[in-house]
């Protein structure tokens, strides 16, 4: 009230436009935060997409050559990635998100700006390699997962630098979202080679002929 009072003093009568997001529109995502050294990250991220049952997401970067050169050691480490910036051409742009949305790459590394207006349904995560320069750039990166009654999960890399930042950002989820920016610990390799077993295991019984019975026993 003293704001509107001071503004209709200056200026006069206005018109206020007042955005109230429903909690319906809210994204459903549980957020995570990593304290990692710069040099960690890509083994970071490696076990977090091992230890996925169907890591279906996007990866943040600052800049259009950090995008590149993650995407590249994604590939070169057998991940079905690609990036996505503004160097891009339009045609190549638009080849790259068709691989993506029909799942033939599973990880899209991407800027900011080349994120605009990408709208994937079912991604799973979001990776924030780099973290956000504000609070708006945060919640429009997270919100392309937990949509559609689905759960999605954001998960910050935040390097000794970056502390204070994401205690600041933590408490602002809190009043927007509802929920902090919780502390997380890397997947343990015990705990991502369990993971991969089970995986392959479900994925072979999948495969298996369906005509198949149980062996029976044989008498002597």
């Amino acid at each position: 009230p003293p704001i509107l009072r001071i503004v209709r003093e200056h200026i006069g009568e206005v018109e206020i436009i007042e955005d109230k997001a429903s909690a319906e529109e809210k994204p459903a995502v549980d957020q995570f935060y990593l304290m990692l050294r710069r040099e960690d990250r890509l083994e970071a991220l490696r076990r977090i997409v091992d230890s996925s049952d169907d890591f279906y997401g996007l990866i943040f970067c600052a800049t259009k050559v950090e995008s590149d050169e993650l995407s590249r050691r994604l590939v070169e480490n057998g991940y079905s990635a690609e990036a996505i910036h503004g160097d891009l051409s339009q045609e190549a742009r638009e080849r790259t998100l068709r691989r993506f949305r029909s799942r033939q790459t599973t990880v899209l590394v991407a800027t900011d700006v080349a994120a605009r207006g990408i709208d994937v349904a079912h991604l799973t995560h979001v990776i924030n390699w780099d973290l956000p320069n504000d609070r708006e750039s945060y919640v429009h990166r997270i919100g392309r997962t937990g949509r559609a009654g689905r759960r999605g999960m954001a998960i910050s890399f935040v390097l000794p630098a970056g502390r204070g930042r994401i205690t600041l950002l933590s408490r602002s989820m809190e009043k927007v979202l509802g929920s902090p920016i919780k502390i997380m610990k890397v997947p343990s390799v015990e705990a991502v080679m369990a993971r991969v077993r089970e995986r392959v295991l479900r994925e072979t019984l999948e495969a298996a002929p369906t005509s198949l019975s149980a062996p029976t026993s044989l008498s002597a």
